[in-house]
């Protein structure tokens, strides 16, 4: 059988790798919350800043959305733009 000290030293070890996930598990959802909340803020900042200069604020927030959104699809629909693949502007 094995002696009480190896089976301490298996349930430490266990010990430290449950307590190792955990910390990177819990790191990962704050950072994912952070970048979220802080990308929220920033586009709050430049919707007002729109605002403030007379910039259609539904332009500003389809800058930050995909292109698979209805809202901004529909947008640029009714204003005759459509989104371009090419990042290039054409002369």
């Amino acid at each position: 059988m094995m002696d009480l000290g190896k089976i301490k030293e298996i349930m430490m070890r266990e010990l430290a790798l449950f307590i190792s996930i955990s910390v990177v598990l819990v790191s990962c959802i704050i950072s994912l919350a952070w970048y979220y909340v802080h990308k929220d803020a920033s586009m709050k900042t430049n919707i007002d800043n729109a605002i403030a200069k007379g910039i259609d604020p539904i332009a500003v927030r389809c800058a930050y959305k995909s292109e698979s959104d209805i809202v901004c699809s529909v947008y640029a629909a009714t204003h005759g733009n459509t989104p371009t693949t090419s990042s290039r502007k054409e002369k």
